[in-house]
């Protein structure tokens, strides 16, 4: 949401032109069993306003109806059930041959390679970002 103050501040058109975020957490590892393979979805809501002299003011719901978190929480290699949580949970395993199940014309060698390519890349990004939290956490700890 800060990403876009730039767009709304002072020569921008104000806060009530923010548009609405979705942040999405895809889970894999160490979910309880009973959560496993479930979607939640969370919304923030006003519900008290302190401070506010101005008894006509209201804050209407679409006003502060700015955030929505969706979690998902993959169930691992025995799930029984197809589908997206299914073909999610292949893609960030690295399963690529759960994958290639999902796509039509899977025995093509361009799609196995693409496939690859994209399970390639999901993994850099991972490691990337494993990398970059491990610097973070020696340089907290040097300052500390």
């Amino acid at each position: 949401m800060s990403a876009q103050l730039d767009k709304i501040g002072e020569n921008g058109k104000g806060y009530g032109h923010l548009e609405k975020v979705y942040s999405i957490w895809i889970c894999l590892d160490n979910i309880p069993r009973k959560l496993e393979n479930t979607i939640s979805y969370y919304k923030m809501q006003n519900y008290k306003n302190e401070g506010i002299k101005d008894k006509e003011f209201r804050i209407d719901s679409w006003e502060s109806d700015l955030l929505e978190i969706i979690i998902v929480r993959l169930g691992g290699e025995g799930q029984e059930e197809k589908g997206l949580l299914d073909l999610l949970y292949g893609l960030f395993s690295g399963n690529q041959k759960k994958v290639l199940s999902y796509i039509p014309d899977s025995d093509n060698q361009v799609r196995q390679k693409e496939v690859s390519d994209m399970l390639s890349m999901i993994s850099y990004a991972e490691e990337n970002g494993i990398k970059k939290g491990e610097k973070k956490v020696k340089k907290r700890v040097k300052i500390d």
